[in-house]
């Protein structure tokens, strides 16, 4: 897997600064998308901000989300509105956000996980923030330069 550098991302909520997401790497190579009908568009642990084309390509987002695997996110709830949680096998997102920050409640993401389509999470741009922050060391296998 490729990955952007020695720095992880996490995705928050704007509204309250809940952690949304697993530590997350950039997506690096295109490629490794997959339009298959059941299977994840992205692999776990991975982000990709939806450009236009991308949208455009792959239908299942608007320019600027943030796209990641559902095994890739944290303290999110479904909506309860019901117009919103369409779909046969899981969730078609054709009816707007549909996943709310379980600490506020402010919608910040539409699940797409039907049967039918590429299986992803899109957060809203306006909803959450990318938050970079540099690998831990593991103090046990750092070398000390005071010795």
């Amino acid at each position: 897997m490729e990955s952007a550098g020695p720095e992880k991302s996490v995705l928050v909520c704007a509204s309250c600064g809940a952690t949304l997401s697993t530590d997350l790497d950039q997506l690096t190579d295109p490629g490794m998308l997959s339009l298959a009908d059941g299977t994840q568009l992205l692999p776990d642990g991975l982000w990709c901000l939806a450009s236009a084309s991308i949208a455009e390509e792959y239908c299942l987002a608007v320019a600027g989300q943030w796209l990641v695997s559902k095994a890739s996110t944290t303290n999110l709830v479904p909506t309860h509105l019901l117009g919103r949680q369409n779909g046969c096998c899981g969730f078609d997102g054709c009816d707007g956000p549909n996943l709310l920050c379980a600490r506020c409640n402010s919608e910040v993401a539409t699940e797409r996980s039907d049967c039918w389509m590429a299986h992803s999470i899109a957060f809203h741009p306006q909803a959450v923030h990318r938050i970079s922050r540099p690998l831990a060391i593991d103090s046990r296998n750092a070398k000390r330069s005071d010795a």
